[in-house]
């Protein structure tokens, strides 16, 4: 069974030991990365390596989607940013694009999902990863799921010292 990684902007604590489980082995198949994901200064707890990047409702980061094998794009809006990709060596997912199936597959969890939560709530990008996760791959994988504490501790990058706070 191959394991997908799904790495959020929450916290991620080192005794998961997650860097050099992302970086140094070959336990998980795919790392799938979203939004901002900065990665400069917390790669000693999160890694480097991304396999995908998802490109959400946030403002598009060329720098960090040139670390990637793939972007999946959800929405349309970023034209240009898709346009200078294209002599890269990056595939480009586009949600839109995917087989009837996987659009049908997703659209019905984000539906089960707005059914529990409520007709106002808005998806984020993470969960909107691990729903196309849910809905691309097939059941030969397994996913896993580091950086999602319900936005307990907002984006790792907007607290002060996580890590102090976390021990």
């Amino acid at each position: 069974m191959e394991k997908i990684l799904i790495i959020g902007n929450g916290f991620v604590s080192r005794e998961l030991n997650l860097a050099h489980r992302v970086d140094e082995t070959d336990e998980f198949s795919k790392v799938i990365r979203m939004n901002e994901c900065k990665l400069l200064s917390y790669h000693d707890s999160i890694g480097w390596r991304m396999d995908i990047y998802h490109q959400g409702f946030s403002r598009f980061v060329p720098d960090i989607a040139l670390l990637a094998k793939e972007v999946w794009w959800t929405i349309s809006g970023h034209q240009a940013e898709q346009k200078a990709m294209e002599g890269l060596a990056i595939k480009q997912v586009f949600l839109n694009k995917l087989p009837r199936e996987a659009q049908v597959k997703y659209k019905e969890r984000k539906m089960g999902v707005l059914k529990e939560i409520g007709q106002g709530f808005q998806p984020s990008c993470g969960l909107s990863t691990i729903l196309l996760c849910g809905s691309i791959f097939p059941f030969a994988h397994k996913i896993y799921l580091a950086g999602f504490d319900g936005g307990e501790s907002g984006h790792i990058w907007n607290a002060e010292d996580l890590s102090r706070q976390r021990k």
